[in-house]
């Protein structure tokens, strides 16, 4: 018997435009792929190709122009995001932000420089907020840091799931009886 192994592959490059001024606002590139020697993709796999990458592709653009940031500090901290684009156990890094940074030779402004805080514990997240606990603190955290995650923190993982394992694992096992 043979078998046939396929490996599926998405890159895509994207660039957020500002149409006003033409101004490239972002611009990054997603990198996905599925199947391992042994495996057989197919449309479902396609599918979660496609879904995977997109779901990156829109955490990096969220994440570039409207960074999460903490808007209220008490028992928990408050970030100003919610939505699907975020769950409850992901874990993200604290940055308090610094001084104004510019590039040197055109005076364009590069952002803020960012100083580790603390790293933070989703636990609840709502439509337009999300609340998180405080796991490892460095520095008290400012109202307005930055926050970054150290994870994937949302969607479907890239990789199959136990069961379409052992599914694919069953497939292979009768190609090769």
């Amino acid at each position: 018997r043979t078998m046939e192994v396929m490996k599926s592959r998405i890159e895509v490059a994207y660039r957020v435009v500002d149409v006003a001024t033409g101004q490239i606002v972002f611009a990054d590139s997603a990198r996905r792929q599925e199947g391992e020697a042994g495996t057989v993709a197919d449309a479902g796999e396609w599918a979660s190709l496609l879904r995977t990458a997109g779901l990156q592709m829109s955490r990096r653009i969220s994440s570039a122009i409207y960074p999460l940031k903490v808007i209220a500090l008490g028992n928990e901290v408050v970030l100003n995001q919610g939505g699907n684009l975020l769950q409850p156990g992901c874990t993200l890094n604290v940055f308090n932000l610094g001084q104004r940074l510019s590039a040197p030779h055109t005076g364009e402004f590069l952002g803020y420089e960012e100083v580790l805080a603390a790293s933070v514990q989703l636990t609840r997240v709502l439509p337009k907020t999300c609340y998180a606990r405080i796991v490892r603190s460095l520095l008290p955290i400012r109202l307005g840091a930055v926050c970054r995650s150290n994870e994937e923190c949302a969607g479907e993982s890239p990789s199959p799931g136990p069961d379409r394992l052992e599914q694919l694992q069953r497939q292979t096992d009768e190609l090769f009886k």
